[in-house]
């Protein structure tokens, strides 16, 4: 059996990107061991119960970083920063629960910085 994962991103990052680094993980470990949001929950299901039990059943978690991953808006505050945003709640979530974190570098982007 291989290893369940959960794919953390954001919406509105390169959705090429996103759908390809999907496919290629559910290529290689099969389309029910990868949780992805939009391919793996019904419309109006309990969104924080569901990822806290997702996440509490995968290996891993894979989070999808490219230039919209911060979450920059028009006045200059980050999303990522908000206590609210899904994004940092996954990440904390899988932090909480010991789960390691690999990160897909997507856009030519630079690395998350430490404090992000």
């Amino acid at each position: 059996m291989k290893a369940r994962l959960f794919v953390s991103y954001r919406r509105n990052e390169n959705q090429w990107a996103v759908g390809h680094v999907r496919e290629r993980l559910c290529a290689e470990f099969g389309t029910d061991e990868v949780f992805f949001d939009t391919h793996s929950m019904l419309s109006g299901e309990d969104w924080k119960g569901r990822i806290e039990s997702e996440i509490r059943r995968c290996a891993a978690v894979v989070m999808v970083y490219g230039t919209a991953w911060a979450g920059v808006q028009a006045d200059g505050r980050r999303r990522i920063a908000e206590a609210s945003d899904i994004v940092r709640f996954e990440l904390a979530e899988a932090h909480r629960q010991g789960k390691p974190i690999m990160p897909v570098v997507i856009d030519e982007q630079a690395p998350p910085l430490k404090q992000d």
